[in-house]
């Protein structure tokens, strides 16, 4: 038996950087209750060395989401809140991996 707050043991836990958010328009301008939010990696420009921003950004379709959020005004993101891009998996540093923001789809 698993523990409060914890999954069951005979299912996997959802990936962290997964989470649901109320957002009333959903991919593609479809209304619903619930659509699902997930962390990408936002490359910052002009920082000198690679920093990598965790920002929200809605899936579209396949390796395609939309950038949500706000840039902080101390920040210069490769991609404006909006944008659609494509995104690959990254291995960081520290060994973890995410989803980076790789390059804006047009269209």
């Amino acid at each position: 038996m698993s523990a409060p707050g914890e999954p069951p043991s005979d299912r996997p836990a959802m990936p962290a950087m997964l989470h649901a958010r109320y957002d009333p328009v959903a991919v593609g301008g479809r209304a619903t209750a619930r659509s699902v939010m997930v962390t990408i990696y936002m490359p910052l420009r002009n920082e000198g060395v690679d920093v990598w921003r965790p920002v929200e950004a809605t899936p579209a379709s396949g390796d395609t989401y939309r950038v949500e959020g706000e840039v902080p005004p101390d920040e210069d993101w490769a991609f404006a809140p909006g944008t659609l891009v494509r995104c690959e998996w990254k291995t960081f540093e520290d060994g973890s991996r995410g989803l980076v923001a790789a390059e804006p789809l047009i269209g």
